[in-house]
């Protein structure tokens, strides 16, 4: 999430410098600010900051609200980062099993899921259309002290970001000590 917060940092000052432009152009919005403005209108009412809230309020007052809900319905022109990271909708049983399974290979763990969770990974494979080709076997033989507590239900597993040694300034999106 932390990458989102910079990128949505890095089109505030974007618009902030190019502000004194747009309020000029009657309404009509320059290529290179599509993606910087619907962007921040996606944000506007997830990312639970008030400042940008009040940015995507000033943004739907100079657009209109037509420019908001066309946001809504189509997000192609929303930063693919920020629109993945930012989605409301909550991934499938299935999908949460398949990936705490290969987390738990990444890692060299074992991992058993429950039964309840097998059965939502073998319906979610199937209504992907992969029944029976890539599915993601529990290692043979796990005993009872490795199962993750919770697993059962997905809920109660501590997750720990993992930031590199080095800082930020390693991370694919860039050191934030130049100006974009």
């Amino acid at each position: 999430m932390l990458p989102c917060y910079d990128i949505l940092a890095s089109m505030c000052d974007t618009l902030y410098e190019r502000a004194p432009m747009l309020s000029k152009m009657n309404h009509e919005i320059p290529s290179d600010m599509l993606t910087t403005l619907h962007t921040l209108l996606f944000a506007s009412n997830r990312a639970g900051v008030e400042e940008l809230a009040t940015i995507g309020h000033s943004i739907t007052k100079l657009y209109g609200k037509k420019l908001a809900s066309q946001v809504e319905k189509d997000k192609k022109h929303v930063h693919e980062m920020v629109r993945e990271n930012m989605n409301l909708t909550v991934p499938e049983e299935g999908c949460k099993v398949q990936r705490l399974m290969e987390i738990a290979r990444e890692v060299n763990q074992p991992y058993t899921p429950s039964e309840k969770c097998l059965l939502a990974y073998k319906k979610y494979l199937q209504l992907k259309g992969n029944a029976g080709g890539e599915f993601l076997s529990p290692p043979s033989n796990p005993s009872d002290e490795t199962r993750i507590p919770g697993a059962g239900g997905l809920s109660g597993i501590p997750v720990q970001p993992v930031m590199p040694r080095s800082g930020l300034s390693d991370l694919p999106y860039g050191n934030r000590k130049t100006n974009v």
